[in-house]
């Protein structure tokens, strides 16, 4: 049996969070669980405020389990790559700068994993919002029946799924698949997490323990329909891609990947104008051809089951799909 030296290696991509960071890393400290089992990694990705320094003098308190990493400015996804080569724990869990766990969250999520070890390389637990706008994530549903081993392969679970990844815990085996892209923003999480989900097809869900996932205005996520990249380049590195990646691994699109990919798609249906000077007319009438025509890979009931977009969206989602107004059937 492998070894391994920490339970957990917890990697932290860290920039410019000096008003946050001491608050996060102090929810780590205070987990009930031994914390001489758990390998900080802090990757400071240039940051121009007191983060960097920050990083370093929790070193010096923590020098026997903690690795820090000073690098140019390269992105959230850079950084967590910087610090895949040295993990030494068992679980590996990328943990947000900002954000904060409930104190049995380790405790929960390891026992969790040894009691269903080798089921599932994947165990999430619920977000709960806090700053800026507060409430549950609307992806928290698939902890209703408590802590399990889901079967995403199972038609009743298709709308099971999970994109983030500071939400979530893996084994060594499963962050060996992982090459966090560069190019896109917002959906670098997703990716991953199709990749490693398709593997068994399995997730696991810890119900006890909640990731507070803090909300600012000027997160990357918020501001993400100001750039391009969000765009044309979004829908090929992700939503295309997914589909694309299912069918040339499996030769079909598992419905909880389509599930995954339509609701990601709903923010994008909901946008009513792209803000002035980030597309030109052609880049335009590219992106809208690209959007719709994602309809093709997505089964009927699954566009119909979204809760955030309106039944004429989905009626236009579908009528994309067939090129033919659908009929209107009345009970």
């Amino acid at each position: 049996m492998e070894q391994y030296k920490y339970d957990f290696s917890i990697i932290i991509s860290v920039f410019n969070v000096e008003e946050y960071i001491e608050e996060a890393l102090e929810s780590l400290l205070k987990q009930d669980f031994n914390m001489a089992r758990v390998q900080f990694i802090l990757v400071d990705d240039g940051s121009t405020d007191g983060s960097g320094k920050y990083c370093d003098d929790f070193k010096k308190k923590h020098y026997e389990n903690t690795i820090v990493i000073h690098k140019e400015n390269g992105g959230l996804s850079s950084a967590r790559m910087a610090g895949i080569p040295i993990l030494a724990g068992k679980y590996v869990s990328f943990f947000d700068p900002d954000d904060i766990l409930s104190s049995d969250t380790l405790k929960s999520v390891f026992s969790f994993f040894e009691e269903h070890e080798g089921e599932t390389e994947v165990v999430a637990i619920p977000i709960q919002f806090f700053g800026d706008l507060s409430g549950a994530h609307p992806l928290n549903n698939k902890f209703e029946r408590g802590s399990r081993v889901i079967d995403l392969s199972v038609k009743g679970n298709t709308n099971i799924s999970q994109m983030s990844v500071a939400s979530a815990f893996f084994t060594r085996r499963a962050v060996a698949l992982m090459n966090f892209d560069t190019e896109i923003v917002t959906a670098e999480d997703a990716i991953e997490m199709v990749k490693i989900l398709l593997e068994k097809q399995t997730l696991g869900v810890v119900a006890n323990a909640t990731y507070y996932y803090r909300k600012r205005k000027t997160s990357n996520v918020g501001g993400a329909k100001y750039k391009k990249n969000w765009y044309i380049a979004y829908l090929e590195h992700f939503s295309e891609w997914a589909f694309k990646y299912c069918l040339q691994k499996l030769g079909y699109i598992p419905r909880f990947v389509q599930y995954t990919v339509m609701y990601d798609l709903q923010w994008k249906l909901l946008q009513q104008h792209i803000p002035e000077g980030i597309l030109d007319e052609q880049e335009k009438q590219t992106y809208q051809k690209k959007l719709y025509s994602l309809a093709q890979y997505v089964d009927d009931d699954i566009i119909l089951q979204q809760k955030h977009i309106f039944i004429e969206q989905k009626i236009f989602f579908l009528y994309n799909k067939y090129k033919l107004n659908p009929n209107i059937i009345s009970n």
